[in-house]
């Protein structure tokens, strides 16, 4: 890289209003000697103003450290909060200025919305790993019933060690009740010692934490409930403790226990965004970037950045401290001074936030430490990519920003590459507007190699544009064509690209468009990446995540795919991201849908992009498609919404060709009974497959394994009896269905008695003996049936034998009641007597045939739902194919 005078190019410098800076991913929390700090708490611009809000904060952590110093056994408190406030509330003289913190880095958000919702951890990863960010209401906040202190250390925990619930919590992962391994009925809780009332349903209790349950069997008092059907149980498989103690921030002794005189009072700091922002757009324009169309595809990004992207009111200005940030282009290494490790200090101090795009694999990897060490986002954009790559970085520095007002952020509906072939064939690509959206559609194709090229344009209600419409612009000098509609109907629209040269043309399309009007909620997506980082050798593997919502409430049932760009660009591989609590995905229907990339060919830069489809759209393709004819579009049903997200760029180091299988399959979450049959001696259970490797492609075998015994299957898995092919009345474990589909096996119990509980556990292993993690296990409670019988005494058993050993045993004991003899009574004492016996008789039948009556009825409240429609123990709702009252002869006295 040549010296800084010659090495770059003010392109321009913008002011935008109401935006702001974030981080790569998310606000850095630091843990030394027991103190957290650098908590960043952030206030939503939707929230209207309330000095109350930051005293309601501040009094949350104060009461709440304590608490939490306490529950850790001593090991770490809150010392340091940063409490961002929005822009549009009055400055005070107290407050600072931002630098990298904003809202959407922030690790606890505060948004406008009602007492009744209940915070929300956005983890992303799985148990035992810092989750993403805390959400909660300012009603909730501002709420008056609210144990805020005790709250913020439950949920704490679950934000930083990944801990989940230990109650039940009312959704149908988990269940309220359950029967334990001796037969009695237990309400969902951490420890057994803590006395819970059961009333007539079993309610959720509300556990005051003040410390948290372990393994030691030897602690009574915080003994870890391992049986009870919650998400502790489910996701981790050990205790609360555990899991927080082998985490990073304690494992190997680190942060050990301080003095209980500690004070643990955190200190405040309040922030607010500066009133302006000024962006930099700096271009390397060393010889090198001549080569392969470079200048000119960052001319093309800046000119449609600047001219229809930037919100309306900039300005031309220069550099600032508290409120700058600079978009840097290069392809090139650092090799003249001044060098970047010599400004870090100024660039710190400046509270400059730098965005970086590296377009080779040679550009420096300072350019990403710029990025990170600032709060900023990297990107890589391969010299095969078009310009709406540079396109995509430049819109993430408005889009992602924070406080920005949703009327001017752009919405990126899509953003992607398309290879045109010459005429006759064109290429469609097919975008959707959502109903909430249409206002500033804004539609640009850019191209490179040829003078010109035709687009035209179809709308769902018959629009057509082509370059005789007045919303068509052409530039051929920039190759740039621009379709500007003022609203645009909601549904599909198709965009139609064709030239006349004989080569195939990679052509850059790029779709925005804002909000109808201020205040609808509109389809977002957010993208994490597990690590920018990818050390090949140690761990093969990259988790990618979205985070979709509508507002602040999830989307379920979107199609999600991610886009990863080779080291060398050439080559695009397609991932499908699902959120259904298994594989990849740690929790089910929580917005955040998840996958892993594993295809590395290379050390190098690569690039992720995320695609989403609303539900109602799930008829249009990600992929372009080719059709030869140009016909109008007949009108189509408005789809939900379509985005484009950039993920940004990671880096692989010691890549290894041809390297061993190391990855085992994912963990099987979801283990479940549908149905139980006690006449047939069956269960059904079912599962979701995981793959080979994690969650992709299919395992090689199945492992299924059962005990009477729910600490021996836990401890020992291994030591306990498989599940084998005699057992198996319908299904085959050895016919292993692709990782994300369904799972479903009935099996031959092989004891059957009344008081008898199973336990089935599972785990999958490759074709190279990797084993993944043992499932959840599934408890299924035989119950002895209520009955009333009045036949002679007798005993029914059936047994059959099978080849390899395997007995199932059925009996039914009937015994009718005992009659002792009558002592002989003279007349009158025999005739006052039988009345005395008469109306005793008479009373006790009556509370017999109640007791009868409540017990059948108890027995059907309580139990039926193991067996009939319901919940399961896992948490799974299920169709019973049978209710074991009506399986078992005996139970109706036949």
């Amino acid at each position: 890289m040549s010296p800084t005078e010659n090495l770059i190019i003010l392109l321009s410098v913008l002011t935008i209003f109401n935006s702001g800076v974030v981080s790569q991913d998310v606000n850095q929390i630091s843990l030394e000697d027991g103190e957290f700090r650098n908590v960043l708490v952030a206030i939503d611009e939707g929230v209207q103003e309330d000095p109350a809000i930051i005293q309601k904060i501040k009094d949350m952590f104060v009461m709440g450290s304590p608490l939490l110093f306490n529950a850790t056994e001593l090991r770490a408190f809150w010392k340091e909060i940063l409490i961002l406030v929005p822009r549009s509330w009055t400055r005070l003289s107290s407050y600072g200025f931002t630098q990298s913190e904003s809202y959407n880095r922030a690790n606890i958000r505060i948004f406008s919305g009602e007492e009744a919702t209940d915070p929300v951890v956005v983890n992303h990863l799985h148990c035992g790993m810092e989750g993403h960010h805390l959400e909660m209401t300012s009603g909730y906040l501002q709420s008056t019933s609210k144990c805020h202190n005790m709250d913020i250390v439950r949920y704490w925990a679950r934000l930083r060690w990944g801990l989940m619930p230990e109650d039940y919590i009312g959704d149908d992962k988990t269940a309220p009740s359950y029967m334990d391994s001796d037969g009695a009925c237990q309400a969902t809780r951490c420890s057994l010692e803590i006395e819970v009332g059961l009333k007539k349903h079993f309610p959720s209790y509300s556990l005051q934490i003040v410390e948290f349950c372990n393994s030691n069997t030897k602690d009574k008092h915080r003994y870890h409930n391992f049986e009870a059907p919650n998400l502790q149980n489910i996701k981790c498989a050990k205790s609360a403790w555990d899991v927080l103690h082998d985490s990073d921030d304690f494992v190997d002794e680190k942060n050990p226990p301080m003095p209980g005189s500690t004070n643990t009072a955190p200190a405040f700091r309040i922030l607010q965004p500066p009133k302006d922002r000024h962006v930099v757009l700096v271009l390397d324009i060393s010889g090198s970037m001549n080569n392969a169309n470079r200048f000119n595809k960052y001319i093309q990004a800046a000119t449609i950045f600047i001219m229809d992207l930037v919100p309306a009111g900039s300005e031309i200005l220069g550099v600032d401290s508290n409120g700058s940030y600079i978009f840097l282009l290069s392809d090139g290494e650092e090799n003249r001074s001044p060098y970047i490790r010599d400004v870090l200090q100024d660039v710190n101090t400046a509270g400059v936030v730098i965005d970086t795009v590296a377009i080779t694999q040679d550009a420096d990897q300072q350019m990403e430490d710029l990025a990170n060490m600032t709060g900023g986002r990297s990107f890589f954009c391969h010299d095969l990519r078009s310009s709406a790559c540079v396109t995509d970085a430049l819109l993430w520095t408005i889009v992602e920003r924070p406080h920005l007002n949703t009327a001017q952020a752009p919405i990126v509906v899509k953003i992607t590459d398309v290879k045109v072939p010459p005429r006759p064939d064109a290429i469609i690509t097919t975008v959707v507007i959502g109903e909430e959206e249409g206002n500033d559609t804004m539609m640009a194709v850019t191209w490179l190699d040829f003078y010109d090229m035709d687009v035209i344009v179809e709308g769902p209600h018959g629009e057509f544009i082509d370059e005789l419409h007045p919303s068509y612009t052409i530039d051929r000098a920039t190759k740039i064509i621009t379709i500007r509609i003022p609203v645009a109907s909601p549904g599909n629209w198709d965009i139609t690209m064709l030239h006349n040269e004989v080569s195939i043309e990679t052509v850059g399309v790029t779709v925005t468009t804002k909000p109808r009007q201020t205040g609808d909620e509109i389809a977002d997506v957010h993208v994490f990446l597990s690590t920018r980082n990818v050390n090949f050798k140690e761990d093969p593997k990259l988790g990618i995540f979205a985070l979709v919502q509508r507002g602040h409430n999830v989307v379920k049932n979107a199609d999600v795919q991610a886009v990863v760009g080779n080291s060398i660009g050439s080559i695009t591989s397609t991932i499908q991201l699902n959120d259904l609590g298994t594989g990849s995905d740690f929790m089910k229907d929580d917005g955040v849908y998840s996958g892993y990339f594993l295809n590395f060919d290379a050390d190098g830069r690569y690039s992720v992009t995320v695609n989403v489809l609303g539900a109602a759209a799930s008829n249009i393709s990600h992929t372009d498609r080719k059709r030869r004819a140009i016909t109008p579009t007949p009108p189509s049903v408005p789809s939900s919404f379509m985005r484009s997200a950039s993920g940004g760029v990671f880096a692989v180091n010691n890549y290894i060709p041809n390297a061993p299988d190391v990855l085992a399959p994912s963990r099987i979450q979801d283990l479940a009974y549908s149905s139980f049959s006690y006449e047939n001696a069956t269960v059904i259970l079912t599962w979701t497959a995981v793959g080979d490797d994690l969650d992709q492609g299919t395992a090689s075998e199945y492992e299924l394994r059962y005990s009477n015994d729910f600490d021996v299957l836990r401890v020992n898995f291994t030591e306990n009896p498989l599940v084998n092919d005699h057992q198996i009345i319908d299904g085959n474990l050895s016919r292993i269905s692709p990782g994300g589909q369904s799972e479903t096996l009935t099996i031959l119990l092989p004891v059957l008695h009344y008081d008898l509980n199973y336990y089935f556990s599972i785990r999958a292993l490759d074709e190279a003996g990797n084993a993944g993690a043992i499932s959840n296990i599934v408890s299924l409670p035989i119950i002895e049936p209520y009955f009333v019988s009045t036949s002679a005494p007798s005993s029914t058993t059936t047994v059959q034998d099978f080849t390899d050993g395997t007995t199932v045993t059925t009996s039914t004991i009937t015994e009718p009641p005992s009659k002792e003899p009558e002592a002989t009574k003279g007349p009158d004492e025999s005739k006052d007597l039988g009345l005395i016996i008469g109306l005793t008789v008479a009373f006790i039948l009556v509370l017999l045939v109640c007791a009868l009556v409540y017990a059948k009825f108890f027995y059907k409240k309580k139990f039926t739902p193991r067996y009939a429609e319901g919940v399961n123990h896992s948490g799974e709702s299920y169709q019973s194919t049978e209710n074991p009252s009506h399986a078992n002869p005996a139970y109706n006295g036949s």
